[in-house]
């Protein structure tokens, strides 16, 4: 199959470093409060605004540009935001923290005039990318997606292509919820489960970002699952025992601390997305 990517998608192997003194003088504006156990645990967060707001201090954004439209800021606002810790996980803040070592590929997909045909510029992209497997987390930010609605759009399209699967649940404790749990096949006969992250309600703190995302381990792991399944934490950090496991323990207690009681099953890894029930139309 010959796959054409159209020019306007932007490409990014960066790196956050050069930015960090423009991020350290972050303010965030919103917060959160997530219970656990009946104990508050109160976290503040960096918005898109904040964001726009110090890259325009810095003279990073010239005046009257729009970050959605500066694909390579877009791409370094998000991977910020994973490694400032925001998605719970210690491992993914290593790997933004260092992508150009460990392989992630972000790209920026420009706005379409459909969820279909934002579907298929992903599928063909993805399809270039992980039949050679040249990298080892592709990323694809969708900046104009700016509901989870879309995105639930988006995902169920992307299911229902040949070499993705979909897996639609509803949420036990919210009948009006449906948790999306979306795969693509990879090498080896594994199917990579996707990452998904976007804005505001009702997806689970830790998947609240600044711009829409979905988020590929493009390659299996060194040792097979009896499952074939793949997961972002297979990518091979280089660490010693001692520091995998320090890093696992704070990941599951910050998981837990950021997500509370409520919202467990919202962020579990098996979950792309979250819509609501009755607020997902596909237009195509």
């Amino acid at each position: 199959m010959h796959v054409t990517l159209t020019v306007r998608d932007y490409r990014w192997s960066g790196e956050i470093a050069p930015f960090v003194p423009v991020f350290e003088c972050l303010r965030p504006s919103s917060s959160y409060r997530a219970v656990l156990g009946g104990v508050p645990h109160d976290f503040e967060v960096a918005t898109r605004a904040d964001y726009e707001a110090v890259l325009r201090a810095s003279g990073s954004l010239p005046d009257g540009a729009a970050l959605e439209d500066n694909p390579e800021l877009v791409a370094l606002v998000q991977a910020h935001w994973h490694a400032a810790g925001n998605n719970g996980c210690h491992f993914a803040m290593h790997l933004s923290e260092h992508r150009q070592r460990f392989g992630w590929e972000t790209w920026v997909m420009d706005d379409r005039d459909s969820p279909a045909a934002t579907a298929d510029a992903i599928a063909d992209t993805a399809e270039s990318r992980l039949e050679p497997v040249e990298v080892d987390v592709l990323s694809f930010v969708l900046p104009h997606v700016e509901t989870p609605r879309a995105l639930g759009d988006v995902v169920r399209l992307l299911g229902a292509r040949p070499g993705w699967n979909l897996v639609e649940n509803a949420e036990p404790r919210s009948g009006d919820l449906a948790l999306l749990g979306l795969s693509v096949g990879i090498d080896l006969g594994h199917w990579s489960e996707i990452l998904g992250f976007g804005l505001g309600a009702p997806l689970a703190h830790t998947r609240r970002a600044p711009f829409t995302e979905l988020a590929i381990r493009a390659k299996p792991p060194r040792r097979a699952r009896p499952n074939h399944r793949a997961y972002m934490a297979d990518v091979p950090l280089n660490q010693d025992s001692a520091t995998i496991k320090l890093w696992g323990d704070e990941t599951k207690r910050c998981r837990a601390e950021r997500l509370g009681d409520e919202q467990d099953a919202l962020g579990k890894a098996r979950v792309t997305t979250v819509v609501r029930i009755d607020g997902s139309t596909i237009t195509p």
